[in-house]
């Protein structure tokens, strides 16, 4: 990150009004995007649906002694949030009982531990499982999970965060704006996270260049280690669509000849790099995994994956296989949509030990 003495001794750079390549590459790609949308999800549409069908099929699965594993994975990983939203339905039309409390009542000892988390964050529709993840991110110890908060509120847009508003309304009977001015903690990112749920920020066709340009200098004039008091950069970063704020930032970077890495800049860059972060270490950050690859399956999963093996030269299933296991593991990678590297993990002598060759998981 650029601090003050940095921006200052790179003044004499940023004279020259002429826009330098990267800008201009971005710029021109941002043009082209808009044309044409490029991102690519794992999970689609299910053409051939009939939740009536899911619903037997997973009533079935979860009877006696012999659950199917397989199958529930296969439903639930292959069917958008839309269509699981109908299986629950049919599901309880039919049995008289929540799909989510089958789940989590007779087979508590056959599905648990993250596969179970997996299920029933599929089963909830997204604004209710971010409003969960926000609640449990208030509430977890004596300090706020932080990582949580900026995975969510960075990279939801307006319409998302109204239903997340309402979802914690509703499922809590507080109201997510009061409890956040409660939190302990800097003042400037309460600020920051109020500012975001104002739902003020642009739509993503709202892209002016030279709008950008302006606000990259008053990035530049307020210097990073003030960003997150500065009012210009508050408005700027919860304001601006991600779009526009990337040509700023490229603009920026132009004038203090410095790097920022954000979810702004590169979305797929950022969730590659989630996810990287969360699988990196002793243990595997769980709850990431978890919530990146559900929360982005129907949007980009397909492109961040691709943007995961540029950078790290391997391909996320792989790296799924190697630190997760069982139907766990399958799970995840039915979600990346790595359907050929389960049916290999499956198939492979040593699934019986693939819990031996795993980090610790907690």
């Amino acid at each position: 990150m650029a601090d003050e003495k940095s921006i200052r001794q790179s003044r004499a750079r940023s004279n020259s009004s002429t826009p330098n390549q990267h800008y201009q590459n971005l710029l021109n790609h941002i043009r082209q995007k808009q044309e044409k949308n490029t991102d690519l999800p794992t999970i689609r549409e299910f053409m051939s649906f009939d939740p009536k069908a899911d619903a037997e099929v997973l009533f079935n699965s979860m009877k006696g002694l012999g659950t199917h594993e397989k199958a529930i994975i296969d439903i639930l990983t292959q069917r958008t949030n839309k269509q699981r939203q109908e299986i629950a339905a049919s599901y309880k039309e039919m049995y008289g009982k929540e799909i989510i409390k089958a789940f989590k009542g007779e087979l508590k000892i056959i599905i648990n531990g993250h596969f179970e988390d997996v299920i029933l964050a599929l089963l909830k529709t997204p604004e209710v499982y971010d409003a969960e993840s926000i609640h449990h991110a208030f509430s977890s110890g004596f300090t706020t999970d932080d990582g949580v908060l900026i995975d969510i509120f960075s990279t939801r847009n307006n319409a998302e965060l109204d239903a997340i508003r309402k979802a914690y309304q509703s499922g809590y009977g507080k109201d997510l704006m009061q409890d956040i001015e409660k939190l302990h903690g800097s003042d400037g990112f309460k600020e920051l996270l109020l500012a975001i749920l104002a739902e003020t920020r642009e739509a993503e066709e709202d892209v002016n260049p030279e709008q950008a340009r302006w606000d990259a200098r008053a990035m530049y004039d307020a210097g990073p280690r003030h960003w997150i008091t500065d009012t210009a950069f508050r408005s700027i970063f919860t304001g601006r669509s991600y779009t526009h704020m990337r040509l700023a930032i490229a603009a920026f970077e132009e004038m203090a000849d410095v790097e920022i890495v954000s979810f702004a800049k590169h979305k797929d860059t950022y969730f590659a790099e989630l996810l990287h972060s969360a699988f990196k270490g002793l243990t595997t950050n769980h709850k990431r995994v978890i919530r990146t690859l559900v929360s982005r399956s129907e949007i980009d999963l397909e492109t961040t994956k691709d943007k995961f093996e540029d950078i790290y030269h391997k391909p996320l299933g792989s790296v799924i296989a190697q630190e997760t296991s069982g139907n766990y593991r399958n799970i995840l990678l039915g979600l990346a949509g790595a359907h050929e590297e389960i049916r290999r993990l499956d198939h492979s002598p040593r699934r019986s030990v693939d819990l031996h060759h795993t980090k610790l998981k907690l």
